[in-house]
């Protein structure tokens, strides 16, 4: 078997065992309900005027992770990076746990009352 066809038959296998424990795992409802927003006068302003900031914060994240690959840790760094990033993390979490969490507790956020969730 050529190493095109193994790798397709492993894609194909993967994708199959994924689907597979999507359907018997995740519901079949959406995790959040977000009314519709309309378009109004004050939104299309708003898009226009934050849509380039938002632009701009976006390229500055795509540079900031190229620098950190090229910066990334190796050898007896990684393993002393990855301790400290996450020691780091767990003292955090403690008097912020939602850091830890999947964003499943932003329907109680006071900013986001007037959405159904």
């Amino acid at each position: 078997m050529s190493a095109a066809v193994r790798d397709v038959t492993a894609a194909a296998v993967a994708s199959a065992v994924a689907v597979t424990v999507a359907l018997v795992v995740l519901p079949d409802q959406p995790t959040y309900r977000v009314a519709p927003v309309t378009l109004t006068v004050t939104v299309l302003a708003w898009s226009v005027v934050v849509g380039p900031v938002i632009g701009l914060a976006g390229a500055g994240f795509v540079q900031f992770t190229e620098w950190a690959a090229a910066h990334r840790a190796s050898g007896w760094r990684l393993p002393a990076a990855t301790i400290t990033v996450f020691g780091v993390l767990g003292a955090l979490a403690i008097p912020y746990p939602q850091l830890l969490g999947t964003a499943k507790d932003l329907p109680s956020s006071p900013s986001t009352e007037h959405y159904r969730w």
